[in-house]
């Protein structure tokens, strides 16, 4: 199905790494893993991304900028790049991970 057709995705594994491609969705994105990294590459929402990982490290880019989002993160027993609380933003970005890092870098849209 083409990624233009999504309006939202859920996901979850466990004792697998995940790799997402290119996604654009129309509404939210939520990823769970159990036991795996979660990597990604230029996930766009219009309203929501939440990602959590247990024992595995979160990575990837997300399209839009900084400030679009309103952010909360926790890496516990990791290295995180992003605030643990950021207000502001009219989109929502909220990423935990238990023994794992985030990193999460932003880019901009294209025209």
């Amino acid at each position: 199905m083409p990624n233009s057709f999504l309006s939202s995705l859920m996901l979850s594994t466990t004792n697998e790494d995940l790799s997402l491609p290119s996604l654009n969705v129309l509404g939210s994105i939520s990823v769970s893993i159990n036991n795996g990294d979660l990597s990604f590459e230029r996930l766009a929402v219009e309203d929501s991304l939440q990602l959590d990982a247990k024992n595995g490290d979160i990575t990837g880019t997300v399209v839009g900028s900084y400030d679009d989002y309103a952010m909360s993160s926790h890496a516990k027993k990791g290295e995180n790049n992003l605030p643990e609380l950021k207000e502001g933003g009219e989109k929502r970005l909220s990423v935990q991970t238990n023994n794992g890092d985030i990193q999460i870098d932003f880019e901009a849209e294209h025209p």
